[in-house]
């Protein structure tokens, strides 16, 4: 299956077992710790570095046929266990890179953008981790497929460059009202395509 090749069943802690007095470096080992029920590639995760659990959203179980993985998965990391949690609609066509992001308001909320592969718009959900439901929020009027991403100080949203907004930077907020706010506040001095970004202190790496 194409899947298999990009993401294993598994999911993989790296654990350094002893290290070399003699060289300085560290020898790693792979243990496995939990196994998803099918092949999934294209997985989108979510880890806010300081809980328990780490969140699978999304995914294919296989390109060729276009089949989605509509379950959303939750890891236990103290007790190594994978469960499901909760499910996308069933009759949502998304495309591969959901971009999830944690509430300020709530531990057991989680927030999801779902870029439709028309290229047309994209959906807002909110997510109970509690009881596993997805209520949609709101739609922004542009793809975020191939988007990145980063915070601001307070809790809102950045996404910049993808296919449908390519050298722009827009800013989304949803916590006030549960209804989403977006409007384009800066352009970039060049297009990204499916970029990557990391925050370092109060500024942010893409490229």
């Amino acid at each position: 299956m194409f899947s298999s090749l990009f993401l294993p069943t598994i999911i993989l802690i790296f654990l350094a077992i002893f290290s070399s007095h003699f060289s300085g470096t560290e020898s790693l080992e792979a243990i496995e710790v939990a196994r998803f029920p099918e092949p999934i590639c294209f997985l989108n995760y979510f880890y806010d570095g300081q809980s328990d659990s780490i969140y699978f959203f999304g995914g294919f179980l296989d390109v060729f046929e276009d089949t989605k993985n509509y379950d959303i998965f939750s890891y236990s990391i103290s007790n190594n266990t994978l469960e499901v949690i909760g499910q996308f609609p069933k009759d949502l066509n998304f495309a591969p890179n959901i971009h999830i992001f944690p509430s300020s308001n709530s531990s057991d909320t989680l927030y999801y953008i779902v870029p439709l592969p028309s290229y047309a718009s994209s959906l807002v959900f909110k997510f109970n981790i509690t009881d596993g439901s997805s209520i949609q929020i709101g739609t922004i009027p542009v793809s975020l497929e191939f988007s990145a991403y980063t915070t601001g100080p307070n809790r809102e949203i950045y996404i910049f460059g993808g296919q449908g907004l390519g050298d722009q930077i827009m800013k989304v907020d949803w916590e006030l009202s549960d209804t989403v706010q977006h409007e384009i506040v800066g352009t970039l001095q060049q297009s990204f395509w499916n970029a990557v970004s990391t925050k370092v202190r109060d500024k942010t790496l893409t490229g």
